[in-house]
């Protein structure tokens, strides 16, 4: 009994090292894999940075055309200036998602950073 208990704890503790620890984030998406400008880090925390934030994430979260990919984009604001980056699932998301950020914070404000599967 011993020797099977024994076993079995040896087979546990292989598997657990041999696990894949990669992460699981599509490369993309990544901004470790990219020379980006702007970043999430980049955000800024005045309060009217914030709104726009939260008010371009309500618009793209209530239509339901949008895939989830592009319904949760990254939208980095500062001083006003909107920058979206991310993975959507075709080029009428990626310009779907440009216009909801441009009728909130002006099409001059948005850099559209978004790219296609």
């Amino acid at each position: 009994m011993k020797y099977i208990f024994t076993l079995g704890a040896l087979g546990l503790a292989a598997t657990l090292c041999m696990a894949d620890t990669a992460s699981t984030n599509d490369p993309a998406n990544s901004a470790n894999n990219r020379n980006q400008t702007t970043t999430a880090a980049d955000q800024s925390n005045a309060q009217s940075d914030v709104e726009l934030t939260a008010k371009i994430r309500w618009a793209l979260t209530k239509d339901t055309r949008l895939s989830t990919d592009a319904q949760n984009v990254k939208i980095i604001t500062n001083q006003g200036k909107v920058t979206l980056r991310g993975v959507v699932d075709s080029a009428a998301e990626k310009k779907r998602v440009a216009h909801h950020a441009a009728k909130i914070a002006g099409k001059a404000n948005v850099d559209n950073g978004l790219e296609v599967k």
